[in-house]
């Protein structure tokens, strides 16, 4: 079987975001169940298509203008993409995403399409840009959205609820979660840490801001606890106006951090907090229940079915942030019901589970 993968991946072999590590964890394991696999990436420069074995796998690089790809439906990507495909002519055609690769793989009609809903495209521009923006992109983005799922074979999805993050339902819809990197269950599993963990960068939809405004009220309960946050670049914290940051020596802020580094922080112990505004499948989840640490997180888009038991989930306030992360860090006995739960359901996100479920699906749309 041949495979060919629509997917975003920054040229130097340092996947950036989710979306991209899931398709570089994804890909060589998959490759080693027998599947031939080609990774088709957008390429943002004047250079024609061409070769890149950077990642330690085949990527085609095929050019991308991204001027007013959204305005035209995608329609020059689409294009691009469907020459380097016909040439390819995979059996399977998996597209990273409900944007373009997504609408790429769905409208290239020569073999049976995949698309893996990763994200909400709706619910990103609501958040990232400004309202004005945001709300003059939601009907485009609701038709390109809306017709992928329409037209795709099959939409895996890293949620169980496809309600979650797409705007119709699709003909099929399957669980997969995203892989977690080998490195996160190769940690021995922490000791009780008074600190409180959030990687969530200083995009507003994160929540910065309420793990910040949560703090005073955790710290005055426990007094030698710390807030260790990263993802933010020096003028981060001035633009956001973190409250209480500055004047809070339990408080440390960092740059950004590749996995590697991430699993290094993960096992220093402590309660992982993902206080977000919106999220479909947030990966630190499962890399924290994989390393062995309890998790505080907002009820918000695809986070409940996504934890279930398996995490604390509060309103999107700082008070009931506040007394969640406070309770677990004072109940060992709660913490530690977390972590067995979370170290079982960890299990689904090993990558060669998650290879196998999806071949078991490339297999299904082939009728093998």
């Amino acid at each position: 079987m041949r495979l060919a993968i629509l997917s975003d991946l920054a040229p130097d072999g340092r996947p950036v975001g989710g979306v991209q590590r899931a398709t570089a964890a994804l890909a060589p394991v998959i490759h080693e169940l027998g599947i031939e696999v080609v990774v088709v990436a957008p390429h943002h420069g004047p250079e024609a298509a061409h070769a890149d074995e950077s990642y330690g796998f085949r990527v085609l690089r095929v050019p991308m203008n991204e001027r007013y790809q959204v305005l035209r439906d995608y329609r020059p990507w689409i294009a691009a993409s469907h020459e380097a495909l016909d040439d390819l002519a995979p059996d399977v055609v998996q597209g990273q995403g409900l944007l373009h690769n997504g609408a790429a793989v769905a409208a290239w009609t020569r073999a049976p399409s995949v698309v893996t809903a990763h994200g909400d495209p709706l619910a990103d521009a609501r958040w990232g840009y400004p309202a004005p923006i945001g709300t003059a992109l939601q009907p485009l983005l609701r038709r390109v959205v809306g017709a992928t799922v329409r037209r795709a074979d099959s939409v895996v999805n890293v949620n169980p609820d496809w309600r979650v993050n797409c705007p119709v339902e699709p003909r099929r819809h399957v669980f997969v979660p995203n892989p977690i990197e080998p490195v996160f269950f190769e940690k021995e599993r922490p000791d009780p840490a008074r600190r409180v963990i959030y990687l969530g960068g200083a995009r507003h939809i994160k929540g910065p801001d309420l793990i910040a405004s949560a703090w005073p009220a955790i710290v005055t309960v426990h007094h030698d606890a710390r807030l260790l946050m990263y993802g933010f670049s020096e003028a981060d914290v001035a633009r956001f106006g973190l409250p209480d940051v500055e004047d809070q020596p339990s408080v440390e802020v960092h740059g950004p951090v590749d996995k590697y580094e991430v699993a290094r922080i993960l096992a220093g112990g402590g309660v992982v907090v993902v206080p977000s505004r919106y999220e479909v499948s947030p990966v630190v989840v499962p890399e924290a229940w994989a390393v062995g640490l309890p998790v505080v997180a907002t009820r918000v888009g695809g986070v409940p079915a996504l934890a279930g038991d398996a995490a604390i989930t509060v309103p999107t306030n700082a008070d009931a942030l506040a007394d969640a992360v406070a309770r677990v860090l004072t109940s060992s006995e709660e913490a530690d019901a977390l972590v067995d739960r979370g170290t079982e359901r960890a299990e689904e996100f090993r990558p060669d589970v998650v290879a196998e479920a999806y071949a078991r699906e490339y297999e299904v749309l082939q009728g093998v």
